[in-house]
């Protein structure tokens, strides 16, 4: 029978009491199950296991009213029950990922809960959960076929679940919540002439916003959602430079990835292209986003992804997408030998974990560093020089 004593906060005295909890999960016949938590009328254990057993039966008859099995309806008792997984998601969602999220991230949440932990944790009550219920889920997550990074995001929206639990004190300490091992990351980019293909084939469209477009991501090494939310208040033209406030994905203008706004430099180049691309909009449309469709609208995420690879057909070149043209503009600086401290602040990676990445592509850096090792110690013939002047005085008052 799964009748245990607990012991519940009054919610009146704030004094703890103990319960008999009856705590079962009923499979129907058609493979459907149902949790029933409720707060046992009895106060002897020998009654809670038989008003459980009246509960079973009234469930195989149908009887069984649902008011009954709803888990906070505990008023006559009036105490604090611990929420399952289920219900706990709910406040988690509604008091923790939606003031602090980005409505993004708020659905990502959503859909981790709902598809990869909640069907097999809904049902336990949260302090009931275990780190072998846990490593549990992660085993199933990993041997469905998905992929080491989305079951790592998964467990890190568990992990912060569990951590807000014990923040508001619904649960004194979190099971331990492993992330799985993800793969070196590994990225592909363009080579220099293979770049100057794509530019060549981006000048045949018949809209020049294409050819601005490829040109500002290979400068800038901005992201897509950064790229097509760009307002012409964020360029300076003059001062050849550009802020990146905002970004734009699935529906959403946000602030950019990290909620870190940056500045970047323009090249020459692309200034003069974005010059040219202002007069032809001023003359058409009054529109403050930089990069849109002829008919001033907002461009898709589909309709970017069509246009960057009938370009790269046009130019011979594997089928890419945008993301691949910000790698090409970090390993380009890199191959020249900037240092990664400046990549990191051109794409605006929290840490220099993630532009570590570059760092081989400047074999020639390190050669260069390497040969410091050959020269001198800076004060190495100064202090020959004082050894021996002192040598020579010692000398010549000996003799």
């Amino acid at each position: 029978m799964t009748v245990r004593w607990e012991k519940r906060l009054d919610r009146k005295t704030k004094a703890k009491r103990e319960i008999l909890l009856i705590d079962f999960v009923y499979e129907f016949p058609d493979g459907s199950k149902r949790r029933i938590r409720k707060v046992a009328r009895a106060s002897k254990k020998r009654k809670a296991e038989a008003e459980e057993r009246a509960i079973i039966r009234s469930l195989e008859s149908g009887t069984f009213e649902r008011k009954e099995a709803i888990n906070n309806d505990v008023k006559n008792d009036d105490l604090e029950l611990i929420p399952t997984m289920k219900e706990f998601s709910k406040t988690f969602i509604e008091l923790y990922a939606i003031p602090n999220n980005r409505q993004r991230e708020v659905d990502l949440k959503r859909q981790f809960l709902r598809l990869y932990l909640l069907p097999d944790l809904g049902h336990m009550r949260i302090d009931e959960v275990k780190t072998i219920d846990v490593d549990r889920v992660k085993a199933k997550l990993l041997a469905s076929g998905l992929s080491a990074k989305t079951v790592k995001n998964a467990m890190g929206c568990l992990s912060k679940m569990f951590n807000y639990a014990v923040e508001i004190g619904v649960i004194d300490k979190t099971p331990r919540v492993r992330m799985p091992q993800l793969p070196p990351p590994d990225f592909d980019f363009f080579k220099f002439d293979e770049s100057e293909r794509l530019l060549d084939a981006a000048k045949k469209e018949k809209d020049p916003t294409w050819h601005a477009a490829v040109l500002f991501a290979l400068r800038t090494g901005a992201r897509r959602g950064e790229m097509f939310e760009l307002r012409w208040s964020d360029v300076n033209l003059p001062s050849r430079r550009v802020d990146i406030r905002r970004s734009h994905s699935h529906g959403y203008t946000t602030k950019p990835k990290n909620n870190r706004m940056r500045t970047i430099a323009l090249t020459s180049q692309t200034v003069d292209v974005l010059k040219d691309l202002r007069e032809r909009q001023v003359r058409r449309l009054d529109n403050d986003l930089v990069f849109v469709s002829p008919d001033g609208k907002r461009i898709s995420t589909s309709t970017a992804d069509r246009a960057l690879a009938r370009i790269c057909k046009r130019a011979v070149l594997r089928e890419v997408r945008w993301h691949m043209l910000r790698h090409t503009c970090a390993s380009h600086l890199a191959m020249w030998g900037k240092p990664l401290k400046l990549i990191q602040e051109v794409l605006g990676h929290s840490t220099i974990t993630m532009t570590l990445r570059y760092a081989h592509l400047s074999p020639d850096m390190k050669a260069e560093a390497m040969e410091i090792l050959d020269r001198p110690w800076p004060g190495h013939g100064n202090a020959m020089a004082t050894q021996e002047s002192t040598s020579g005085v010692e000398v010549a008052e000996t003799a």
